[in-house]
């Protein structure tokens, strides 16, 4: 299975059908063919050939943020952007990172400008947990902003009153991309940019995966290595306990202890 599954992934006109961006992609691929397979014993009363199979894990840990240098330019390439909608889009990313699906799909429902909160029902969520994300105050500002011009299908984020979807704001953030001479960069990765600010800031990783909606510590993870010196701090704790102890031993020993 596994060697057929390698000679189908080469074939030149499957290419396009599945174009596979991330570990994920091949993941779901893999599960279709399984459920297809699973069919069989039921139809034609035949052994299934992939209840063996183990799949694979899917591994979806980049780390790419905006270096100051990046994150300059794309704020000016933001100013005077034709696509202007795509800049209210942007910046409430870069001070929420929610996910585009949910940026796409937010209504002025979901958001509390009294009690500078976005606030999201669980069914909406990628990992359906519930999420709650304060407003920064240039979020707020926005925001507050963008409600002067509401759409009538109640959604935050629109072009002329028509909501927004996701591949629609990925070729215009593409665009922006150009513009502001950044490459390998995606809109997710604003996301990443997000947890990374934080982490980078001191902000331990349970809060980070808190407001990121992580169902788990093993996503908030990978941005550990952004900020070093808590754990700079820990080995400096340990150099003083090993340090004293040491001390505490030479006095033992000038004492006759």
């Amino acid at each position: 299975f596994h060697c057929f599954l390698s000679q189908l992934l080469r074939v030149p006109s499957l290419r396009n059908p599945f174009p596979f961006h991330a570990d994920t992609s091949v993941f779901l691929f893999y599960l279709t063919l399984v459920s297809t397979f699973s069919i069989l014993p039921q139809k034609w009363k035949v052994v299934n050939p992939v209840s063996e199979i183990e799949l694979p894990k899917a591994k979806n840990e980049r780390v790419r943020y905006l270096f100051p240098d990046e994150y300059d330019r794309l704020m000016k390439a933001l100013d005077g952007f034709e696509i202007k909608w795509l800049g209210l889009v942007v910046l409430i990313a870069l001070d929420t990172g929610l996910r585009l699906t949910n940026l796409c799909n937010l209504l002025w429902s979901e958001v509390n400008l009294f009690g500078r909160m976005i606030t999201i029902d669980a069914e909406k969520m990628k990992n359906d947990e519930y999420i709650g994300v304060p407003l920064t105050d240039r979020a707020y500002e926005t925001l507050r902003g963008l409600q002067k011009v509401k759409s009538v299908t109640g959604h935050v984020f629109h072009d002329k009153g028509q909501p927004l979807y996701d591949r629609k704001v990925q070729r215009a953030f593409k665009k922006l991309l150009v513009k502001a001479e950044i490459t390998n960069f995606r809109f997710h990765d604003l996301r990443h940019h997000f947890c990374s600010a934080l982490r980078q800031r001191g902000v331990d990783l349970h809060t980070i995966a808190a407001l990121a909606s992580h169902k788990d510590l093993r996503m908030a993870k990978r941005y550990a290595h952004l900020n070093v010196d808590n754990l700079k701090g820990a080995i400096a704790i340990l150099n003083k306990t090993t340090t004293d102890l040491r001390q505490s031993e030479e006095i033992k020993k000038e004492l006759g202890g």
